[in-house]
């Protein structure tokens, strides 16, 4: 998620040599090129790349002793994390609650990896449409 971070940077590595790095990065997504193919349009890269960059910002990342500010409104949350995630630990979602301001509900996907919902879909929606069911 740091490289995401660096604008143009991490764009050129994960484009380079027709997607190569990115497609390293996808080996275990069903759908890779169905994926990939649509981020050779101008700009499109930068596009999905901007949701880690609005989600953790830099000065997350590099460590700024930044003072929590406190969340406008506070919403239910759910949070999935799957055992095979090779990508993010179990603490960084997990630990997501320290964040919220409404009520936290955290669940553990077991024999998922990353793309979970590809992977578990049923687990999933079913744990959606319960947290929905009690949220509403």
């Amino acid at each position: 998620m740091l490289l995401f971070q660096l604008a143009g940077l991490a764009e050129d590595w994960l484009s380079r040599d027709d997607f190569a790095n990115l497609r390293e990065i996808l080996a275990e997504h069903p759908d890779a090129d169905a994926v990939i193919e649509p981020l050779h349009a101008p700009g499109t890269l930068t596009a999905a790349l901007d949701i880690y960059r609005a989600g953790l910002p830099p000065e997350v990342q590099f460590g700024a002793d930044l003072p929590l500010v406190p969340l406008p409104m506070a919403l239910p949350v759910m949070g999935l994390w799957s055992t095979g995630d090779r990508f993010l630990t179990e603490r960084s979602m997990s630990g997501s609650g320290e964040f919220v301001n409404g009520s936290w509900r955290y669940e553990r996907v077991e024999e998922a990896g990353h793309w979970l919902q590809l992977d578990q879909s049923e687990r999933v929606n079913d744990l959606l449409l319960s947290f929905l069911k009690e949220n509403s």
